[in-house]
């Protein structure tokens, strides 16, 4: 092989790997933070991680924010539950089809 046509595969294959390296890196740390969300949503509720992570209010607003963002709590976790129950639903039915 000449040695343009090396550096040429040399080039292709180093790509590749760094492709597939960092698909593999991204969907890692995309799972982990989803994880780290659900976590935390669980443990201090929905209307820590809306407060905290979303609107991150100063001292002087946070009253008022926790209690408007309190009164919506309940609906907000009641419709994240009935989300993730419709999905759960969906993928069932999906792998149920793909079952012979």
């Amino acid at each position: 092989m000449k040695t343009k046509t090396k550096i040429t595969l040399y080039f292709l294959a180093t790509f590749c790997v760094g492709v597939i390296i960092g698909g593999m890196v991204n969907g890692y740390i995309a799972h982990y933070m989803r994880e780290k969300n659900r976590k935390i949503a669980e443990e201090k509720g929905l209307e820590h991680v809306f407060i905290e992570r979303i609107i991150r209010p100063d001292a002087s607003q946070r009253e008022h924010v926790e209690r408007i963002v309190g009164k919506y709590a309940d609906r907000m976790e009641e419709t994240r539950i009935k989300s993730m129950e419709a999905m759960k639903s969906l993928v069932d039915s999906v792998i149920t089809e793909l079952t012979p």
